[in-house]
């Protein structure tokens, strides 16, 4: 669990609390040494959201239950915007070149894990009907292409996109209703 957390704190940038002039301006979030996470236009510390990341002694099913409770407002800004890999276990999340069934695992996100995402799209192909999600997809911000299900961290910088199944992420911070692809 510690590495999970450890990985949702390593993909996001720099952010200090006491500094108004490091507030984000849009729906990205940071998190600074004193671990406070900040998410949403011109916040600073969004305590309760902070508190839920950081709790790794409870389970997905409350993990969910309580970061929904934090993630009411709509997003603001052009993204990336904040989701969370949940509900995967060890597994993790597959991270694919694509949306559609031919598309190729490129990667694989840790549960409790970052992913950035940019905007969401429908495609034929649903991975796991029994989530009663559809087949929903977000672009992502990935570190590569390479085929394989090598673990990496999606950051709003990476210099390549990927794709994740939206019945395995929750928004953060958000209410999760972004904008289509």
């Amino acid at each position: 669990m510690a590495a999970a957390i450890g990985g949702l704190l390593g993909g996001i940038a720099a952010f200090s609390k006491d500094d108004p002039a490091q507030k984000t301006d849009d729906n990205t979030s940071s998190v600074g040494g004193d671990g406070c996470i900040a998410v949403g236009q011109n916040s600073q510390c969004n305590t309760k959201l902070n508190d839920v990341l950081r709790d790794g002694r409870i389970s997905d099913a409350d993990f969910k239950e309580k970061l929904a409770a934090t993630s009411t407002a709509p997003p603001t800004g052009n993204g990336p915007y904040l989701f969370v890999v949940i509900d995967t276990a060890d597994l993790g999340l597959k991270v694919r070149s694509g949306p559609r069934a031919k598309d190729q695992q490129i990667g694989t996100s840790a549960n409790r894990t970052v992913v950035w995402a940019d905007c969401e799209q429908k495609s034929d192909f649903d991975p796991d009907p029994s989530l009663n999600t559809g087949p929903r997809w977000l672009k992502i911000h990935w570190p590569n292409k390479t085929p394989g299900g090598q673990f990496f961290n999606s950051e709003p910088g990476a210099p390549a996109q990927g794709w994740v199944h939206r019945g395995y992420v929750v928004p953060a911070g958000h209410n999760g209703n972004i904008k289509a692809c």
